[in-house]
Parts: C-alpha cells; sequence; structure tokens
C-alpha cells in the first residue's frame, strides 16, 4: 500500500486557483442539455468573440476536428457549378497579401486562384514513399496532365537538354524534384510540449493510460448521473460525485485492475479533502508545473469531454435533467479523473522502469527517434506537382533561389487558407443566389386585395415554409404568419399525463408561472395502466421478476418487433385501435391562483394574459385585421426509436412541442376578460373572431387541434374549411419533403406521399424519421407579402414583420434579440456536425445506446456523444445563416449595435446579414463592418405554376424560382 499522498506545495495554500482554472476550462466543454431537453446551440459558444474564420481553425487545432468541408468537397462542388468562377474571383481579390511571385511564376493572387480551381491529392508519410519508390512519379509526366501543359514541358525539356533525346523529360523532372527538395525548409524541430503527462508517456512508450482510466471513468459517470434506468441507484449519490467515489472505491478489497491496487490507499488518505485540494495534490504528484495547470486541467477534461461537459450543464442547470439530478460539480469529476491518471501514470511507469520507479522518472524513458520531418518531403511533392500543372516556368524553377521562392508560395497557399477561401466562395454563391431571388421576386410580390378567409400562424421554423407555400397555393385567400413558436408564452406545463412539469419557452427565459392541463372527469382507468406499465417497466430490471417476466413474456416481445419492421404502419394504427386513451376532454388551467407550486405561479393574471395577446398581435401584423378564424399551429416531432427525436422539435420551447403554447395563446385571445381589458387598450377584437391552437407533428405531417368543443357554432363551417385546406397543404408538404428521402421513388404520386412519411415516423428501424432542420440556411424578418409564392426549397426561417407598423424598430429589437441567436444556433450546430460528423457530431446512429436517459454512447462504453448523428446532417449544405431584414441598414445596423450578443455574431461572421429596404427591392449585405450594395443580374428566376413543377424528380438543394399559384391574384388558369 501507499502512503498517504503528500501536500501539495503551493504557497497560496492547496488548490488555491484551482476553482478560477476549472471554469476557464469549462468553457470549452459541450453545452448539451440531456437529450429530452435538447437544444441547439453553436457548438462553438466559447469562441463567439473571435472572428468565425479564425475561431472553426483555432478550434481545430484544439480538439483535433475540421473547420471546414474536406478540399475534395469544395472541388466537386465546383464541377457541379455550385462554386463558380466569379466567386473565386472575389474571394481571392479579398485574400490576405502573400509572399512575392517566384523567378518565371505568377503573381499571388494569379496563383491562389489558379490553386483554389486545381485540386490535387497529395499523399502523406508512408503513402508519399510508396508513391516516389514504386511508381514513376519522379520521372515521367502524369496522365491527367492538360495537353497544352504537356508540350510546354516537353519543349522546354528539349531546349534545356537537347541531347538528352527521349530521356529529356525525365531529366527535367529530376532536376526538378532535386531543387525542390533541397530547398524544402525543415520541418519543426520538436513537437508541443506535452499538456499531460499521459501524453508524454504515449509518446515515448506508446501506452495509452486513458485506456486504464477512461472505461472505469465512463462506468462511474453513467451509473452517477443516471436517471432512473438502472434499478438500484448508486450509494452515497447525495453526497457528491467525489465522495460517492471514495465510498465506493474506497472499500476493503478495492477494485480487480492492478494498476488501482493503491487506489483504497489512495482514497483513505484523501479523506476530508476538498475536490480543489485533490486537483492540486494530483496535479503536483504528477509533476505538472504550476504555471502549467491550466493547460493539464484543459486537456483532462476535454479527454471526456462529453461526460465533463454533462456533470457541468447538470452543476448549472439541474431543473433540466429528465428526472432529477443528483449533486454534480465538475471539479469532483476533474478529481476524480486526476486521481486515476496518477495511478495510471504511476503503474506504466513501474512496468517500464521497474517496481521502486516513480512519475519523477517518467524522463528516464526513451524519448525516441527524433521528429520526422515529412511536411518537408510533402511539401516538395506538392511544389513539383504544381509546377507542372500551373503556368510556371519549370526550367527556372531549377535553380535554388527560384524553387525556394516557389516552395514558400506554396507553402503560403496551404490546406487550411484553401478549404476557407473555398468556404468562402460557396457560402458566396448560396447568399447571391438568396439576394437574386429575393430581388426578382419583387415583379410578383403583392398584399391580398381582399380580406382573408381565414389566417394562421405557424412558428418560424424553416420545416413550416413549405407547409405554408402549399397552404397559400391551395387556397390563394389565407394569410400566414410566423411567429417564435412558443407563441410569446413561457411557462413551465404539465400535461394531463405528464409526472412533472417542463419549460415551454427559449432557454434564455426562466419561466415563473405553471400551466397545468386538467381533465374534465376522471381518468382512473388510464392511471391504472399507466401503474401497470411501471410494474412491469421496473420489474424488468430486478433479477427475480426480470428472469420470470423474460421467460413468461419473451415470445410475446417478439409480436412489435415483428409488426414494427415488416408493416410499420398498419401495425401502429392497430396499437393505437387497442390502447386509444379515450376520456374526456381536457382545458389548460390558466387563470392566476395565488398558490405558488415549486416556486412557479399558478396561471396568468389577466393583465399578463392580456400583455401576451397584445405582444402577439402587434408583432405578427395579425391585430390590423384579424380573420373570422384564426389558426395558431405549435410544431414538434414524434417518431419511433429515435434517440435524438426532442432534437426534432421546438427550439423556442426549449426543446419541447409548442402545441400547448399555441393552445394556451388561443385560450387567452378568446377570453372574455382579456378581449375587454385589450379593448380597453385601444386593440378591440371582434366578437366573431376565434383563435383555434393547433399542433403540427413535422414528422408524419397530421394536424392536432385543441378545445374544438369550444367553437362557437357561426364558426364551425369556416373552420372545418380552414381545416380541410390544412390538410391538403400537408399532403402536398409531404410529397415535398419525401424527394430527400431515399426510400421514396422520384415519382411518388402525390396521394402516396402521406403514407410514406407515416411509414417513416413508426418504422422501428428507420434511422431517417425526418430531416429536421438539415436544409435551414436562411431566416427572412419581413412582411410574408413579399415572399409569398417565392419557392424556398424548404430552407428559410420565415418571421413576420411589419416595418411600417414599427417606426422607432422598437418591435424589430425584440425580434431580433431572439430570433437571431435562436437560428444561429440551430444552424452553427448543423454546420460543424456536417463539416466534421464525428468530432463535432455523435456519428452515425447505428452503434448508438442511450445511457442513463442523458445521451447516447457509441456501444456498450464510450465518452457521451454530442452533437447531431450524421442521418440527421447527411443532406445538409453547411453555409452560415443568412439572416435577411425587411428595415433600411441605418435602422437595422443600430438595432444590432445595442445587442450585444447579436452584435457579436454579426461583426464577428458567425452569421451573414442583409437589409432589405421597406420601400423597394433594394437590397444590402453586411461586409467588413458597413451594408454594400447587393447588385443583382438581369437573368431571370424560373418560372413555374405550382411548388411541385419544381422538385419533381430533383434531390438536390433547389435555387429559388417564383411559383404563381402562391402569388395573389394569380391567373385562374394557374389555380386549377
Amino acid at each position: 500500500m501507499t502512503a498517504a499522498p503528500a501536500q501539495p506545495g503551493t504557497a497560496a495554500g492547496p488548490g488555491e486557483g484551482v476553482p478560477a482554472l476549472i471554469a476557464r476550462a469549462a468553457r470549452l466543454l459541450p453545452a448539451q442539455a440531456p437529450l429530452s431537453a435538447f437544444v441547439h446551440h453553436n457548438t462553438l459558444h466559447a469562441f463567439e468573440d473571435r472572428p468565425f474564420e479564425e475561431a472553426v481553425e483555432h478550434a481545430a487545432r484544439l480538439f483535433g476536428t475540421e473547420p471546414y468541408l474536406a478540399e475534395s468537397a469544395y472541388a466537386a462542388l465546383l464541377a457541379e457549378g455550385r462554386i463558380t468562377p466569379a466567386d473565386l474571383d472575389a474571394v481571392v481579390a479579398d485574400a490576405p497579401a502573400g509572399p512575392p511571385a517566384p523567378p518565371g511564376g505568377p503573381t499571388w493572387r494569379a496563383y491562389l486562384r489558379a490553386r483554389l480551381g486545381t485540386h490535387l491529392d497529395i499523399p502523406r508519410g508512408a503513402a508519399l514513399d510508396w508513391l516516389l519508390a514504386e511508381t514513376p512519379a519522379l520521372a515521367a509526366l502524369p496522365a491527367d496532365l492538360p495537353p497544352e501543359r504537356a508540350r510546354y514541358l516537353r519543349a522546354a525539356a528539349a531546349r534545356r537538354r537537347p541531347q538528352a533525346g527521349a530521356d529529356a523529360v525525365r531529366h527535367l523532372l529530376a532536376d526538378l524534384w532535386t531543387a525542390l527538395r533541397r530547398a524544402a525548409p525543415a520541418g519543426p524541430a520538436a513537437p508541443p510540449p506535452a499538456a499531460r503527462p499521459r501524453d508524454l508517456l504515449l509518446a515515448r512508450t506508446g501506452h495509452d493510460t486513458d485506456t486504464d482510466t477512461h472505461p472505469l471513468l465512463i462506468r462511474f459517470a453513467a451509473a452517477y448521473l443516471d436517471q432512473g434506468v438502472a434499478y438500484w441507484a448508486m450509494p452515497g449519490r447525495e453526497e457528491g460525485i467525489l465522495a460517492a467515489f471514495r465510498s465506493l472505491y474506497g472499500r476493503r478489497g478495492g477494485p480487480p485492475e492492478p494498476w488501482l491496487r493503491d487506489l483504497p490507499a489512495v482514497l483513505a488518505a484523501q479523506a476530508g479533502w476538498s475536490a480543489a485540494r485533490t486537483v492540486a495534490w494530483a496535479l503536483t504528484a504528477l509533476r505538472v508545473p504550476e504555471p502549467a495547470w491550466g493547460a493539464a486541467i484543459e486537456a483532462t477534461l476535454l479527454s471526456l469531454r462529453g461526460w465533463a461537459g454533462m456533470v457541468h450543464h447538470l452543476e448549472h442547470a439541474p431543473h433540466r435533467a429528465p428526472v432529477a439530478a443528483p449533486p454534480a460539480r465538475l471539479a469532483d469529476h476533474l478529481a476524480v479523473q486526476l486521481t486515476l491518471d496518477l495511478l495510471a501514470t504511476r503503474a506504466a511507469v513501474r512496468a517500464h522502469l521497474g517496481p521502486a520507479a516513480t512519475v519523477a522518472d517518467l524522463d528516464l524513458l526513451d524519448a525516441g527517434p527524433p521528429p520526422a520531418r515529412a511536411a518537408r518531403r510533402e511539401l516538395a511533392y506538392e511544389a513539383y506537382r504544381l509546377a507542372q500543372l500551373l503556368p510556371v516556368d519549370v526550367d527556372a524553377l531549377c535553380a535554388p533561389a527560384p524553387a525556394a521562392a516557389w516552395l514558400r508560395t506554396v507553402a503560403a497557399a496551404d490546406e487550411v487558407l484553401r478549404r476557407r477561401l473555398l468556404h468562402l466562395a460557396y457560402e458566396r454563391r448560396h447568399r447571391v443566389g438568396v439576394l437574386d431571388g429575393l430581388h426578382a421576386h419583387g415583379r410578383y410580390a403583392a398584399p391580398l386585395s381582399r380580406p382573408p378567409a381565414f389566417q394562421v400562424v405557424f412558428c418560424i421554423d424553416e420545416r413550416e415554409e413549405s407547409l405554408r407555400r402549399h397552404l397559400e397555393e391551395h387556397c390563394p385567400s389565407v394569410e400566414t404568419f410566423g411567429y417564435a413558436g412558443f407563441f410569446g408564452v413561457p411557462m413551465s406545463y404539465q400535461g394531463v399525463d405528464d409526472v412533472r412539469p417542463r419549460p415551454l419557452c427559449p432557454v434564455v427565459l426562466t419561466p415563473r408561472h405553471l400551466v397545468v392541463e386538467e381533465a374534465r372527469a376522471p381518468r382512473a382507468k388510464r392511471h391504472r395502466g399507466g401503474a401497470a406499465r411501471r410494474g412491469y417497466d421496473v420489474g424488468t430490471r430486478t433479477l427475480a421478476r426480470g428472469a420470470a417476466l423474460s421467460l413468461g413474456l419473451g415470445l410475446a416481445h417478439a409480436v412489435p418487433w415483428v409488426g414494427r419492421t415488416l408493416f410499420p404502419r398498419r401495425f401502429d394504427r392497430w396499437l393505437r385501435r387497442l390502447d386509444h386513451p379515450g376520456g374526456p376532454p381536457t382545458r389548460l388551467d390558466l387563470h392566476h391562483r395565488p398558490a405558488e407550486d415549486a416556486g412557479l405561479r399558478r396561471g396568468f393574471t389577466v393583465a399578463e394574459m392580456t400583455d401576451i395577446v397584445a405582444a402577439a398581435l402587434r408583432t405578427t401584423g395579425l391585430g390590423a385585421g384579424p380573420a373570422p378564424v384564426v389558426l395558431l399551429v405549435g410544431h414538434g416531432s414524434a417518431s419511433l426509436n429515435n434517440p435524438h427525436e426532442a432534437a426534432h422539435d421546438c427550439g423556442a420551447t426549449g426543446g419541447g412541442r409548442g402545441g400547448p403554447n399555441a393552445r394556451a395563446l388561443a385560450a387567452m385571445a378568446n377570453d372574455p376578460e382579456v378581449r375587454a381589458a385589450l379593448a380597453a387598450r385601444g386593440t378591440a377584437l371582434p366578437a366573431h373572431v376565434w383563435f383555434v391552437g393547433a399542433y403540427h407533428n413535422t414528422c408524419d405531417d397530421s394536424v392536432t387541434y385543441y378545445d374544438e368543443d369550444l367553437v362557437p357554432a357561426r364558426t364551425r363551417p369556416a373552420l372545418r374549411a380552414a381545416q380541410a385546406a390544412l390538410a391538403q397543404a400537408c399532403r402536398l408538404a409531404a410529397h415535398e419533403r419525401c424527394r430527400r428521402f431515399a426510400t421514396a421513388p422520384p415519382d411518388l404520386p402525390v396521394d402516396r406521399a402521406l403514407a410514406h412519411v407515416e411509414t417513416h415516423t413508426v418504422d422501428l428501424g428507420q434511422p431517417r424519421p425526418e430531416y429536421g432542420h438539415a436544409t435551414n440556411a436562411v431566416c427572412v424578418v419581413g412582411r410574408r407579402w413579399r415572399t409569398r409564392g417565392l419557392y424556398l426549397d424548404r430552407r428559410a426561417f420565415l418571421v413576420s414583420y411589419d416595418p411600417t407598423a414599427d417606426p422607432g424598430a422598437e418591435i424589430l429589437a425584440g425580434l431580433l434579440a431572439a430570433v437571431g441567436p435562436v437560428c444561429a444556433g440551430i444552424n452553427l450546430e448543423y454546420y460543424f456536425s456536417h463539416v466534421d460528423p464525428v468530432g463535432y457530431g455523435c456519428g452515425t446512429k447505428l452503434p448508438h445506446n442511450i445511457t442513463g436517459l442523458l445521451g447516447v454512447m457509441d456501444g456498450h462504453a464510450s465518452d457521451l456523444r454530442t452533437g447531431l448523428p450524421w442521418q440527421m446532417v447527411e443532406i445538409h449544405e453547411p453555409v452560415r445563416l443568412l439572416l435577411v431584414v425587411e428595415a433600411a441598414p441605418a435602422a437595422l445596423a443600430a438595432v444590432i449595435a445595442a445587442n450585444p450578443a447579436l452584435d457579436r455574431l454579426v461583426r464577428h461572421r458567425w452569421i451573414q446579414l442583409a437589409a432589405w429596404q421597406p420601400d423597394g427591392d433594394a437590397l444590402s449585405w453586411y461586409d467588413g463592418g458597413r451594408f454594400a450594395p447587393h447588385r443583382p443580374p438581369a437573368a431571370p428566376l424560373p418560372l413555374a405554376g405550382r411548388s411541385v413543377e419544381v422538385y419533381t424528380g430533383r434531390r438536390d438543394h433547389l435555387g429559388c424560382a417564383h411559383v404563381l399559384a402562391g402569388c395573389p391574384d394569380a391567373p385562374a388558369e394557374v389555380l386549377r
């Protein structure tokens, strides 16, 4: 057994500065909530104080991730026309200056322009060694050389060595390679210093102590944070992570692994120590210099950043735990990890240097061979290939000075710079296409010339763009609006079957009100069924009952597996008929009661409800003239066997479903006391106007309506007509969605589309129940009539805003404060999960297992995977959000400057910004601190009668198009 741990020798006391170092490192951890409360956010939220390009490149070095798409992906986009020569010219003109032109070579910008259009796959390491040794790469011209360039090289070779004859080309290439190889700069003399002793040990012995410590740490963290999957709770959880670990692993006998034989003694000696003191002791024992503690803490936490991030999240937001968060402190988690790191390092050093060795003897280990200088060889080969392909004087490059100058030029345009510029060109093409489409559509845009038959308020979600478009095409007399999906009702909501309430509002808000759904009559039968299900679920996780249930009901379990796999849609409908909840109608308990529940006020006062309704009417523009029926449609997504189901829900409700919010706003707007208060404020709602809340399931395109029994008899015919129109729009929207599913044929009939998406929803083996936000790229804040009839390919968040009713831009300031960060968070999480699906995303769904109701792991044990699965982002186009606001540039700039969070996103280019003149079609985009006018081309947009003509048979991203059926006062022949 080991002696008691030595005290850390710090002048300020044990662990004095450790909490600040932990807090600094915690900023780099993932901020993802548990799966049930999944909210999209900027993956690199800690770097928003840096310009986007600088941030993603710095994070790539820190995390070992990718900043942009691979260069080969941009080459494919260039070949497809998704990046044009004009885009390359534009980004090269703005590129940073480079080295002087080499003798006989192009200028820096000419070289850069040519290099961006030339994709080369340069082998690395051993692959390059094999290529040079086993192929004629250094002796013959490559087969893919353009004919003109091949003729030039042969002529140059003949001039250089006329006596060599047929061997002249071989001699020229040999001279060129020799000159470049000799002129290539040496690689780095030494690797960067190791942040953790583990890194040094790995470099010198090949032994990775993380393979020892991580499995144990993963098992412990998963068991400690478990939200009810395990039948037996971990003992000592109520004392905290560090105390529970000491209690569990400090017992007599100890863990079986040899490297942990000293753990009980170490933990016994740590009794009573704080986490900070333990961290300081471990770092001192690991021989980490105190100035390097911050780097060591950062590297340690990032080595299992998923689990560390979840601990940190539950420490600061315990209310987002699915059931109840145990006491979670990141300092405790770090203390446990560093203690294990120390024991694993000691054991590894002893294994290599003998049983008497200590961590201090780590420097005695063989440092191994000097660092390889493969980069020097790779640069020389890249310059060699480019000299053959690009317009440069090869004969001149065979001399030492020109060769060195050429290498400097090639090195300056390294892979990161090329990918950055190609990405900017890619985004430019997208931005130009959208702004061109908005400008061109002005010739068809006009307000409705007659009062609307009914109105529908949707969430701003870009998935609702196609539903709104199809509804407007099918029913020209409808008027649609876009409003944040919590409908201005920040609340904690408890449904009639919910165990406890959950917040339904943006994560930046803390709800103060509790709204409860209450049944109008007892539901004892349903509750008895729930109790039976709970008893069964608990029983399957116990030893005796689990064995009995498995033996008794094992064969019965095969029935749903077979049914949901072979005929999922029919089987699901049969189950619904068998287990239909039925029961009496329910109501939301909205009116304020004096009592509080868990610190939340029950319901809203009449004044508060009036404020909420007035804000909705003013912000959307509904107050200008409401139709007899106004549908308020929240949304969410329900699918089977989909751990990331909540990621498909409504971001404006904090990852919940917006149906209850829409229902609440409708009930408030129909309330007689609220209407009287509105009238007293000068906003009278006519008596014949009725609001109906609804919920749109974006997975199967079904719509559920609330409180239909309360609709007045005079309004029911108009409501039925509106429901029929929305049902047809859902069928058409489902058809448009199916074009992105490989399981749907390109010629799928419209009348079969709804069945196809319903099957996707309930198919047990379907990894792509829906693609969620995978097409998001644009956010338009303005009047709907300006984009009505414009095909936007389900890519645009549509936010209703009337600048003519907001002369002081107060409404706009409030809108952008919410819309900007929320839409940016969605967009950026999809961006990062696509450009690096393993480093920033959670990889493919296939090996995922849910752990503790918190997140997913790969297989039975891995880091907690954060980000989005590949099946959610595979069709995404990773471009930064283009925010287009209907406002004068000066007014928009003032609003942005007054909001620090939004200003940071815009100024540092995490989103792109454009201003759209309210009194004309002029557009300008924000570039380098000022608005530059957008100059649209003369080329017209494609013209179609209906959306189906635009997308049928197409699976790729589509550009803008005019859809005449959606335009106000469309010709009658188009509407047939």
